[in-house]
């Protein structure tokens, strides 16, 4: 039998017609020609590009520094402080060597009076140097004591005396912190930046061995007991030099003894010394036993701090080195003269 359809009405019905290339534009999304995926590339190269210049074009955040930090006297000696990222500039010596902002110096009088008034005007006419600390510089200035400099006896200013370096520190803005004060007289020091450097370099290391009695005490100038057990040195009979840990005078001394940290750890390896067998520590000699009770002694003397006669009592039945003891007693009646 036919089937018979029946239409529902004379209206027409529309299929809605998509736009041209609608169909073509969702096909090339979803599988690119090769032509449209090199577009895709390149275009992100190109914003990748401008991304890297623009990062370029940024203003890049540089540490303070100094325009120079070696200079001498007799040319062109400026030195500046530069803050790029803050826009400071400023002088701290002018191109005819006057150092500007004068912090002053602490005059002690036994260095000052070894010197000429002329040489300790603010100026450079001899060699002087900017060192990179964490949070500045060391400023080391270096003067004649005849003030004489270029015109010294022997022409060039080194021979006939010694020199004398005086140092102050430069901040991370460009100021002095605080007066010139003595540092070096020919090779000798004055200050106690030589056991500071060595507190991360050496001492754990010396500690540890001193500890486990495997410390090395052997050398004659560079003996780790004179980092441990710093004394003041005493010429003997004999001849010897001054070694590089070995304190200058009793105001070294005391300032070792005021310093927050280097105390401490004379402290620390004392007590390790107060609990070490006696037959140890003769293992380290003659040369070190004299180093170590010649410490005890100056540091007990000087403070009074039990351990360092623990020190004593244990190792060298109880007596004090008479070396020590008497040039306290002449340094102490120096000290008593000059004030």
């Amino acid at each position: 039998m036919r089937k018979k359809f029946v239409l529902s009405g004379r209206k027409k019905i529309r299929q809605k017609k998509s736009k041209p290339g609608a169909v073509h534009s969702a096909a090339a999304e979803a599988f690119p020609l090769p032509q449209q995926e090199e577009a895709q590339k390149a275009e992100a190269q190109r914003k990748e590009a401008r991304n890297a210049e623009a990062q370029r074009e940024e203003p890049q955040q540089e540490e303070p520094y100094l325009t120079e930090t070696v200079v001498f006297g007799g040319y062109d000696s400026t030195v500046c402080f530069v803050d790029e990222s803050r826009g400071i500039r400023k002088k701290l010596v002018d191109s005819e060597g006057r150092i500007q902002h004068f912090p002053g110096i602490v005059r002690e009088d036994h260095w000052v009076k070894e010197v000429s008034p002329n040489a300790l005007k603010p100026r450079i006419c001899f060699r002087t140097s900017f060192e990179r600390r964490a949070d500045g510089w060391i400023m080391l200035w270096q003067i004649q004591p005849d003030g004489r400099y270029w015109a010294d006896d022997d022409g060039f200013g080194m021979e006939n005396d010694y020199e004398v370096t005086l140092y102050t520190y430069v901040n991370m803005n460009g100021n002095f912190t605080e007066p010139f004060r003595i540092y070096q007289v020919g090779d000798q020091e004055f200050t106690l930046d030589r056991y500071e450097a060595a507190l991360t370099l050496r001492y754990p290391k010396y500690l540890a061995e001193l500890k486990e009695g495997t410390l090395d005490t052997s050398g004659v100038y560079q003996n780790p007991l004179d980092l441990l057990f710093p004394y003041i040195f005493q010429p003997r009979p004999y001849g010897g030099r001054r070694a590089y840990y070995n304190l200058q005078d009793r105001e070294e001394a005391a300032s070792y003894i005021n310093h927050p940290v280097l105390f401490q750890n004379l402290l620390e390896a004392s007590q390790i010394l107060s609990e070490t067998d006696k037959s140890r520590c003769e293992r380290m000699g003659l040369s070190g036993n004299r180093r170590i009770r010649s410490s005890m002694t100056l540091f007990w003397l000087l403070t009074g701090e039990p351990v360092f006669r623990d020190v004593l009592d244990r190792l060298f039945d109880g007596q004090t080195d008479e070396n020590t003891a008497k040039l306290l007693q002449t340094l102490t009646r120096f000290s008593q003269q000059r004030a």
